[in-house]
């Protein structure tokens, strides 16, 4: 019998999380799917770019939204060739207008460099920021190979750096021996001195310098704050510079570690109003990076423009129809499996599609991926506390993983004539439960904690509802039940299940979980009701207001006793 892996692959090009791992495997950036709010952040860059408006660049988003892919993307389309750039908006002309390419084109013409960065955890003080600015400006130098790195500028930092009592002795060791004389024409550290200090040129003698560095593993070079923008400032003027970018992703941890002295960055952050030198962070949702009680917050937010990457289901779907490449040899074949499986979720589909504005022929693109598990998905990395989990990791981690069992593994076991054919909510439970849960949000998984509770008293398809009212009860509680869908009703959990074994049986089910108090119907209002789990902390808190109710009881019993006698 076939399975869903003879009809269609994952996109090799497709990466769920687009870290450091994925930039040293080479994360292809023209794979990147340039969505609305991708868009919008290109035609600011060009706002910026055009000097049109003079702030630096601030990319957020909450976690699974592709903030780094979208920053990888942004870089690259800076610095790729105008053939690349050109087809890679010819590949998505429904999202990129010719407008904007053709100005991003004018502007390509100038000489821009993109430095990239990652991570910030590191970074404790001015000093950090300094030395790894710096460094990764220099690096992004190299690789332009630019003509002139700011060697006038930079001499001053070195003269200190080299002055300094206990650095003279060690840097005059370095240049006198055996690895380094040569380059050095034999010079003492005290030559080196008197030739920087003079008037002549010292670009060459510069760049013996910081090869030394680099290859002693020298990184600080005495340079104050003050310094580095003069540094970059030269650098831009001296090489006729279109503009300057540092993409620094990951930056949040910036900010934590550095919350109450932000002065220094907010300058670096202002050199964009009289040079174009920008900063481009990427942080996540930065109103929980700051208290709005900070006085710093305000002065650094107007030094920014923000922009949001959002994941709308629209986007989110698409990205998903997108990383499933159909086989060429089976595209007839699957067309008619697909066809007959669409037919056995035609209600579910509907639902979906008005909930979120996607049109229905887009969730046909999803299969075998249920259109309530693929909405479930959507919004699955909310309940973690860090981006461990999200919709991209279920579809392309895991493969043959039989712990993990997501999308990968579900294609390589089920196929579309099998008697339950459909990726079903409950089948997210091993990814989002069983293999995160010490990622999990503390509160919700409370919730899910009642699944082990109940667990050895329950047959299979009594398992299977539990688990998907749990996943939905969870989700839908992070979202402050705003998704009607996830409400765990009667007509929800009939949707879940629709087109499986389990359609006409989910209810019933779900009512002999109540009665065997695994479950409890939650009011609603308007006598309606919802199946729901009691959390471990709802029963703690129930009993905290049993006790008190009691110790009141028998309070007001003794008193009574005491008058009465």
């Amino acid at each position: 019998m076939s399975k869903y892996q003879d009809y269609f692959d994952i996109d090799p090009r497709y990466f769920p999380c687009v870290d450091e791992s994925a930039l040293r495997a080479g994360v292809e950036w023209k794979a990147f799917f340039p969505h609305e709010t991708f868009a919008r952040l290109l035609t600011e860059t060009e706002r910026i770019l055009a000097r049109q408006n003079r702030f630096s660049l601030w990319i957020e988003g909450a976690y699974g939204t592709g903030k780094s892919y979208a920053a990888w993307a942004l870089k690259n389309i800076l610095e790729c060739s105008d053939a690349d750039l050109v087809s890679y908006f010819a590949l998505h002309p429904e999202k990129l207008g010719n407008d904007l390419l053709t100005k991003l084109r004018g502007h390509k013409k100038g000489k821009i460099v993109v430095a990239h960065r990652y991570a910030s955890s590191s970074i404790r003080g001015d000093r950090d920021l300094i030395c790894a600015v710096q460094e990764s400006v220099r690096k992004a130098l190299d690789v332009a190979a630019v003509s002139y790195k700011g060697e006038n500028t930079l001499r001053e930092s070195a003269v200190a750096w080299i002055e300094a009592a206990n650095h003279k002795a060690f840097f005059d060791s370095l240049v006198k021996s055996e690895k380094y004389r040569y380059a050095f024409h034999g010079k003492s550290a005290d030559d080196v001195l008197a030739q920087l200090k003079g008037n002549g040129d010292v670009h060459d003698l510069m760049e013996e310098i910081f090869k030394l560095a680099a290859g002693e593993g020298i990184t600080a070079l005495d340079t104050d704050m003050k310094r580095l923008i003069a540094w970059l400032e030269d650098v831009i003027e001296q090489n006729g510079l279109k503009a300057l970018m540092l993409v620094w992703d990951e930056f949040s941890e910036y900010f934590k570690n550095n919350a109450h002295s932000l002065t220094e960055f907010q300058n670096l952050a202002s050199v964009c109003t009289n040079k174009p030198f920008y900063l481009v962070i990427v942080t996540h949702e930065s109103g929980s990076l700051f208290s709005e009680q900070n006085p710093d917050w305000k002065k650094l937010r107007d030094r920014f423009h923000r922009a949001e990457i959002a994941l709308p289901e629209t986007i989110a779907f698409d990205l998903i129809a997108h990383a499933l490449v159909k086989k060429e040899t089976a595209k007839s074949e699957w067309k008619k499996k697909a066809n007959k499986l669409n037919s056995q979720v035609i209600e579910s589909r509907k639902k979906v599609a008005e909930a979120t504005g996607v049109k229905e022929d887009m969730l046909q693109k999803l299969l075998p991926l249920h259109p309530m598990a693929a909405l479930l998905l959507k919004h699955i990395a909310r309940s973690f506390k860090s981006n461990q989990r999200s919709m991209f990791d279920f579809i392309k981690n895991g493969a043959g993983d039989q712990d993990v069992k997501a999308f990968q593994w579900f294609i390589s076991q089920y196929g579309p004539l099998d008697h339950d054919p459909l990726l079903t909510v409950d089948h997210l439970w091993n990814f989002f439960y069983e293999r995160g849960k010490d990622d999990l949000a503390a509160d919700i998984r409370s919730v899910l904690d009642a699944y082990p509770r109940a667990e050895g008293r329950l047959m299979e398809d009594e398992k299977r509802v539990l688990k998907a009212i749990l996943v939905m009860q969870a989700v839908g509680q992070k979202l402050d039940s705003r998704v009607e869908l996830f409400k765990t009703t009667d007509a929800n959990l009939a949707l879940v299940f629709e087109g499986t074994e389990l359609e006409s049986n989910a209810v019933n089910i779900a009512c002999k979980l109540v009665r065997d108090e695994i479950l409890f119907n939650k009011p609603l209002g308007g006598g309606k009701t919802m199946y729901a789990a009691v959390t471990a902390a709802a029963m703690q808190n129930s009993w905290k207001k049993t006790a008190s109710f009691s110790a009141r009881i028998i309070k007001l019993h003794t008193l009574f006793k005491a008058e009465a006698w």
